[in-house]
């Protein structure tokens, strides 16, 4: 889960939401076959939830439940929480991807490529990062 700590150039968006989940403020949206979805790794990062829902398992075809989110950038800056390694200061510029569970994956840490890129330390589980796939 993300928090908003600056936004970028955008406001918001929404999306029809896909069958059977649930979302809490903070969780990484993405748009996967033209419904927006929870973001894993390897896909792009879209926004961010504003708000709280859960969707019925025939969202996409008949109860199309829409979902609102702040639409991030690349100027878009999210505190964000690392799992499965640390961080440290040296770390800053460096690429990671998301975990399925929407943290940031210490263990995919990157020179050149990823979905996030650290741009301020703050723990050894804690960071500030911007969107890298915009």
């Amino acid at each position: 889960m993300a928090k908003l700590y600056k936004p970028g150039r955008f406001i918001g968006g929404n999306g029809i939401w896909g069958n059977s989940v649930s979302l809490v403020d903070g969780d990484l949206v993405s748009k996967v076959g033209g419904f927006i979805v929870k973001t894993w790794v390897w896909v792009d990062v879209l926004g961010v939830a504003a708000g709280e829902q859960s969707f019925a398992s025939n969202n996409e075809t008949v109860a199309k439940a829409r979902v609102q989110f702040v639409e991030l950038d690349g100027y878009s800056e999210l505190e964000m929480t690392i799992t499965g390694g640390t961080i440290t200061q040296a770390d800053e510029g460096k690429y990671f991807d998301i975990t399925a569970g929407g943290l940031v994956d210490g263990a995919t840490e990157s020179a050149t490529t990823g979905q996030l890129k650290m741009e301020r330390f703050i723990s050894a589980t804690k960071g500030i990062f911007t969107i890298a796939n915009k």
